[in-house]
Protein backbone atom coordinates (compact mmCIF):
# COMPACT_ATOMS: atom_id res chain seq x y z
CA UNK A 1 0.00 0.00 0.00
CA UNK A 2 2.90 2.44 0.96
CA UNK A 3 4.81 1.72 -2.51
CA UNK A 4 1.37 2.78 -4.20
CA UNK A 5 0.97 5.60 -2.34
CA UNK A 6 4.14 6.61 -3.59
CA UNK A 7 4.06 5.94 -6.83
CA UNK A 8 0.89 7.81 -7.19
CA UNK A 9 2.24 10.73 -5.20
CA UNK A 10 5.22 10.82 -8.04
CA UNK A 11 3.04 10.25 -10.85
CA UNK A 12 1.03 13.14 -9.62
CA UNK A 13 4.05 15.90 -9.33
CA UNK A 14 5.05 14.76 -12.58
CA UNK A 15 2.03 15.89 -14.33
CA UNK A 16 1.27 18.87 -12.52
CA UNK A 17 4.35 20.73 -12.56
CA UNK A 18 4.91 19.35 -16.07
CA UNK A 19 8.72 17.99 -14.68
CA UNK A 20 10.56 15.23 -15.58
CA UNK A 21 10.31 12.13 -12.48
CA UNK A 22 13.32 12.99 -10.09
CA UNK A 23 14.18 10.06 -8.14
CA UNK A 24 13.98 10.71 -4.31
CA UNK A 25 17.34 11.32 -2.93
CA UNK A 26 17.77 8.42 0.15
CA UNK A 27 19.40 9.74 3.23
CA UNK A 28 21.54 6.81 4.33
CA UNK A 29 24.16 6.06 6.37
CA UNK A 30 27.64 7.57 6.12
CA UNK A 31 30.42 5.58 5.56
CA UNK A 32 32.33 6.37 9.13
CA UNK A 33 29.12 5.71 11.13
CA UNK A 34 28.13 2.30 9.59
CA UNK A 35 32.03 1.35 10.33
CA UNK A 36 31.11 2.46 13.70
CA UNK A 37 27.89 0.56 14.28
CA UNK A 38 29.36 -2.61 12.45
CA UNK A 39 32.65 -2.46 15.07
CA UNK A 40 30.01 -1.88 17.97
CA UNK A 41 27.51 -5.27 16.78
CA UNK A 42 30.73 -7.19 16.37
CA UNK A 43 32.12 -6.46 20.46
CA UNK A 44 29.13 -7.08 21.46
CA UNK A 45 28.94 -10.37 19.73
CA UNK A 46 32.16 -11.41 20.95
CA UNK A 47 31.54 -10.85 24.17
CA UNK A 48 27.86 -12.57 24.17
CA UNK A 49 29.73 -15.89 22.81
CA UNK A 50 31.28 -15.86 25.97
CA UNK A 51 28.41 -17.00 28.20
CA UNK A 52 26.16 -18.65 24.82
CA UNK A 53 26.40 -22.22 25.10
CA UNK A 54 28.64 -23.76 22.40
CA UNK A 55 27.10 -25.10 19.35
CA UNK A 56 26.89 -29.50 18.84
CA UNK A 57 30.01 -30.51 16.96
CA UNK A 58 28.72 -31.65 13.62
CA UNK A 59 29.80 -35.22 14.62
CA UNK A 60 28.00 -35.38 17.42
CA UNK A 61 24.45 -34.36 15.18
CA UNK A 62 25.68 -36.90 13.14
CA UNK A 63 25.73 -39.64 16.08
CA UNK A 64 22.39 -38.70 16.80
CA UNK A 65 20.98 -39.09 13.22
CA UNK A 66 22.24 -42.48 12.41
CA UNK A 67 20.97 -43.52 16.20
CA UNK A 68 17.38 -42.09 14.59
CA UNK A 69 17.75 -44.12 11.06
CA UNK A 70 18.39 -47.20 13.66
CA UNK A 71 14.94 -46.82 14.93
CA UNK A 72 13.14 -45.69 12.20
CA UNK A 73 14.34 -48.74 10.77
CA UNK A 74 13.23 -51.37 13.55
Amino acid sequence: MGVAHALVYAIYNTLVYERPYQPPRVEGLDQQPTQRLIRHHTQRLTKLQAWLPKAPLLTHCTKVLRKLETIEQA
